[in-house]
């Protein structure tokens, strides 16, 4: 008889639901880029600057940052679902969940939805008129996904623009006056990183990634991103003029300011010297100068505007 014994038959093929259904989690979990939430946890606090009233504050910044991060989550997904044929053609980007087929769009979309229920129920822990930033962040990204993403310099506004929105939902949820100078600057300076990665991705060999590359230039970037880093260090510089009416303590301010002058230099040279700025996070978050750098500026606007 030819039938196979169990002795014969060999070892049993693992088990792969489990691991398929792990795999297919990990997916999900990349589409939400929760290494991109840093920029939420970098931006959110600052609004927090002066506070004084810290036995509420802890609560107030869990819940703004809980909102963007459901928010801008939500918004990556839906990015990722309406570029999934561009992103193909990039080297990086297509490998991301939806566009290598690994999460089928019905999936990204169901995701989506539960980010943005998450949006709403947060957003009625307080009355509404605390959330118009991350309103506006939603709104903007709606525009941003379904066109204006194809316009040069529009294109890299609207990014801009979601960080100030994240300072601003940070000062509002303190309760506390947001400063438009203080806003201008961060507005600013994300410009300055944003025009630094379309750099970058100018120069790939495939750059039909990105249509609203066509109306940018080498040059043209490189004036644009020097407006930008002299842009954010003018406003910061009125901001610090500002708050020393406020009883700030001066010197630890005023060398916040030379500071942030240090890190605006140190970009510009990790940009234009040593090409990189693809991915502003990442860069920024690996190397050494700007991680000290910042952190003494850290230290120096903590101690100058929340410690008198």
């Amino acid at each position: 008889m030819d039938v196979l014994t169990p002795e014969i038959r060999g070892p049993r093929t693992p088990d792969t639901a489990a691991t398929t259904a792990r795999e297919k989690a990990a997916d999900l979990w990349r589409l939400l880029r929760p290494q991109q939430w840093v920029k939420n946890v970098f931006v959110v606090p600052i609004g927090m600057l002066g506070v004084t009233a810290w036995d509420t504050a802890a609560l107030d910044l869990a819940w703004a940052l809980a909102l963007f991060i459901a928010g801008s989550s939500a918004v990556y997904v839906v990015n990722d679902v309406i570029d999934r044929d561009a992103d193909r053609l990039h080297p990086l980007k297509r490998s991301r969940p939806v566009a290598s087929g690994r999460v089928p769009v019905p999936a990204a979309v169901v995701l989506a939805a539960g980010l943005l229920a998450a949006v709403g129920l947060l957003m009625a822990l307080r009355p509404i008129t605390d959330s118009w930033p991350v309103a506006a962040y939603l709104l903007l990204n709606v525009g941003y996904s379904f066109g204006l993403k194809r316009i040069a310099v529009l294109d890299i506004a609207i990014v801009a623009g979601g960080f100030a929105l994240r300072y601003l939902q940070g000062s509002i949820a303190a309760e506390g006056e947001p400063s438009v100078l203080l806003a201008a600057s961060v507005f600013a300076a994300c410009m300055m990183f944003a025009a630094g990665k379309r750099r970058h991705e100018i120069g790939l060999a495939d750059a039909r990634h990105r249509s609203a590359l066509a109306g940018y230039s080498v040059p043209f970037l490189d004036q644009l991103i020097g407006l930008a880093a002299v842009t954010t260090l003018l406003t910061y510089a009125l901001h610090v003029n500002e708050i020393f009416s406020a009883g700030a303590s001066g010197v630890f301010v005023l060398l916040s300011a030379v500071l942030v002058a240090g890190l605006v230099v140190r970009y510009l040279q990790l940009v234009l010297v040593k090409r990189q700025g693809g991915d502003p996070s990442k860069d920024i978050a690996s190397d050494r100068v700007t991680i000290v750098v910042g952190i003494l500026t850290g230290v120096c606007l903590v101690v100058g505007t929340v410690l008198p």
